[in-house]
């Protein structure tokens, strides 16, 4: 929006004004004193996407920004939150009115409910191509193969008419599966869809000339990553595939929720798994085929109507400082009780104890983001001049140092400047490949041409937590005999498997197994709880090895394993001491102004799950004491 727009709008406030966070925190520095009058007529404030926001640095943001914007035009307009993915009502109620969440009225519309098919196809390495297929063009060229290139000829067979979008949980899966299509130039085939790209790290022009596509009618195979998932309206789209399983069942409905939108068609969901072939040194987990028991677990769950439950409010610290730097930008000073009355008592950073705040306020003030004179006012130090002066500083989250990549007179996209880009190095961004030919690091230009060979795509980021109930589905499909329908027929092959060799290892019998130098548990937990026994051993001086089912222990006997599972089922461990163990504390934007000890409270409230490693030790305890098994889940 240009900057007249802009102008007009403060000047005469009217209509409906959707807007970012970060552009509503831009007015609150940049025009404290228009604050009143740009919403004093505000009649309704609507949140979209609302299950997106509830436990992130972004959704706390927008909470104390409504809470800040209240306070200034002093009532509460009409809030309203938009939803397809709600596992949670109370959660959403608090987001809305934080005070009074029961006034919240929540309204579900059930006619929208689509019938849903969905069915999980295993790739192996070895897998043989589909009878008559003949030698593809993929096949031709560079001999490519693989699980990527398996799945794309698949793709090429199955979506062959109307749109559809292809879900990768990163930007790399993306871009290496578009190889499989563009990457030798190939022309596209009369009759089949066009292949387009969309993910963050794309140009906006790019980004949009897919959703365009999409939403014309023009036969579109969309590979994208969750930039997808909400939000952009992208017309009808026959079926939706996924590339491995996602980190949470939310995210599945999320996004086979894309499809099936005609009247009286249905939500398509075709998940793709990718295996790797059976190695001399494959590993027992490897055996269990753990994607496969995490795609099955979640779709029974998807099937079930369950979805993961929003974890209680945790104290954003982060956020805080970020909010605390703006109120002193915005008003120039005030004291410790005014800031901590605006954004903890009255604003959405309730969970913060008074005690806690003035921690806080003292770290700020160790890195001279924040003084105080002699009346007791605080008030930006140099330090805090220059954070809240800087671009980006609108936004709450940690927004990484990019360079833009560009072709001519094109800009193709962005990567991170910590991508390590050298010239004459090769690199795939939007399924082409490109050699660097400079690097212009002060105007952060990355200059490229086209290129005959490729190399991966570095692209950083994090990756999602799934849930302990995940697990524990997990644990009863390979312990159960059911053979579900949405499984084809080399995943129900693996999965017998699977079951055959947790009969001959014990696994049915117990989580603990024998090693000839130790143990193997398999807790059956998720990403949190697994993470609190990974500090719980580091924490008793345990040699301990984790993979993505288990946790293997070096030099300990089965009855000293037994006492230590005794001590922590039985509350003997405190969480913040796990936390001060944690090799990376900070990871949220601004946790490196937070005090170690404020940070290690904050991280064993909301990065560890107590709770759920203590009670997978009680089931594993009852299991080796020959007592009735705890229940999971």
């Amino acid at each position: 929006v240009d900057v007249e727009a802009k102008r007009r709008l403060r000047e005469h406030p009217s209509g409906i004004l959707f807007i970012t966070p970060e552009s509503v925190e831009s007015t609150f520095i940049n025009y404290p004193h228009a604050i009143p009058k740009l919403y004093r007529d505000l009649r309704c404030l609507v949140v979209d996407e609302l299950h997106v926001l509830l436990e992130t640095e972004r959704g706390m943001h927008v909470r104390s920004l409504v809470a800040r914007l209240m306070a200034a035009i002093e009532r509460r307009p009409r809030c309203f939150g938009l939803s397809a993915t709600l596992g949670d009502p109370f959660a959403a109620r608090s987001f809305l009115n934080q005070d009074h969440p029961d006034s919240v009225r929540v309204i579900s519309d059930k006619s929208t409910a689509r019938p849903i098919s969905v069915e999980v196809v295993s790739i192996t390495d070895d897998s043989p191509p589909e009878p008559n297929a003949g030698t593809s063009a993929t096949d031709k060229h560079n001999g490519k193969c693989g699980t990527l290139a398996i799945i794309a000829e698949d793709l090429r067979s199955v979506f062959s008419d109307g749109s559809y979008l292809v879900f990768g949980n990163s930007r790399r899966t993306v871009e290496e599966l578009a190889d499989h299509f563009l990457g030798d130039c190939q022309m596209p085939v009369a009759g089949e869809p066009v292949v387009a790209l969309h993910h963050g790290s794309l140009s906006a022009r790019l980004r949009r000339r897919t959703e365009a596509m999409l939403k014309s009618g023009t036969p579109t195979l969309a590979l994208c990553t969750s930039s997808l998932e909400l939000g952009i309206d992208i017309g009808a789209v026959e079926a939706v595939a996924q590339i491995d399983p996602p980190w949470s069942v939310a995210a599945m409905v999320q996004r086979l929720g894309r499809s099936g939108r005609k009247p009286g068609s249905t939500s398509n969901l075709l998940l793709y798994l990718r295996i790797g072939s059976a190695q001399t040194d494959t590993s027992l987990t490897d055996l269990l085929y753990p994607a496969l028991l995490q795609a099955t677990a979640m779709v029974k769950l998807l099937l079930g109507g369950w979805l993961e439950p929003i974890r209680p409010d945790r104290m954003h610290l982060s956020t805080l400082v970020h909010q605390t730097l703006s109120v002193l930008k915005e008003t120039g000073g005030r004291t410790a009780l005014a800031l901590y009355q605006s954004l903890c008592r009255q604003g959405p950073f309730r969970r913060v104890a008074p005690g806690d705040f003035v921690l806080l306020l003292r770290g700020l003030h160790e890195h001279d983001l924040i003084r105080q004179d002699a009346e007791g006012i605080l008030f930006l130090g140099m330090a805090g001049e220059r954070v809240t002066s800087a671009p980006g500083f609108y936004a709450a989250f940690s927004t990484p140092v990019e360079l833009t990549v560009r072709w001519g007179a094109k800009e193709l996209g962005r990567l991170p400047a910590s991508a390590a880009l050298k010239e004459g190095e090769c690199l795939l961004l939007n399924g082409r490949r490109w050699m660097v030919d400079s690097i212009a690091w002060k105007s952060k230009c990355v200059w490229v041409s086209p290129a005959a060979i490729k190399k991966a795509p570095v692209f950083f980021g994090g990756v999602g937590e799934t849930h302990d109930r995940v697990f524990q589905e997990m644990r009863r499909v390979l312990l159960g005999d059911e053979e579900p329908d949405c499984l084809d027929a080399n995943s129900l092959e693996l999965l017998r498997s699977a079951r055959d060799v947790a009969r001959k290892t014990g696994l049915i019998e117990s989580d603990l197994l024998d090693l000839d130098d130790g143990l193997q548990w398999f807790p059956w937990v998720g990403t949190r709880s697994m993470r609190t026994l990974q500090l719980w051993a580091k924490y008793l001086g345990l040699a301990c090895a984790k993979d993505h089912l288990s946790l293997t222990f070096s030099d300990v006997s089965r009855e000293e394993f037994a006492q230590h599972l005794a001590v922590l089922a039985q509350d003997g461990t405190e969480a913040v001491k796990l936390a001060e163990l944690m090799p990376n504390k900070q990871t949220e934007r601004f946790d490196r102004y937070v005090g170690e000890s404020l940070l290690d409270k904050a991280n064993a409230e909301y990065r560890l799950d107590l709770a759920g490693a203590q009670e997978a030790a009680r089931r594993t305890l009852a299991g080796l004491r020959g007592a009735h098994p705890i229940a999971y889940g």
